[in-house]
């Protein structure tokens, strides 16, 4: 589980506190204040974890249906180092144990 904020618009103002849990197969996003569900997504081939340039703590989800959502991890560069790999490392298991799932299925 990680602490981080979510721009609920294209604007750098309007950041609601929320938690990002990663789980083995998919990770879900919870406002704090009021615990709903933002985002719960599946780890795939077609979810982006990317670092904008210039923008020291930011990081941006873009989910398989092809929505971004930009998180901030108030000004905490490792922070945001620490949870980006991790997510990376946990998609990167995901689709590798997909593909294994796949090969086995293949073989019978």
């Amino acid at each position: 589980m990680f602490s981080t904020q979510l721009s609920m618009t294209d604007s750098d103002e309007n950041w609601e506190p929320a938690t990002l849990t990663l789980k083995r197969s998919n990770f879900l996003v919870k406002l704090y204040k009021t615990e709903a569900v933002m985002l719960a997504e599946k780890f795939s081939k077609d979810l982006s974890i990317m670092i904008p340039g210039g923008l020291s703590s930011q990081f941006v989800l873009t989910c398989a249906d092809g929505s971004s959502h930009p998180f901030s991890t108030n000004n905490d560069i490792r922070m945001r180092d620490t949870l980006v790999l991790t997510m990376r490392i946990f998609l990167s298991k995901a689709l590798d144990e997909k593909r294994r799932a796949n090969i086995k299925a293949d073989k019978q």
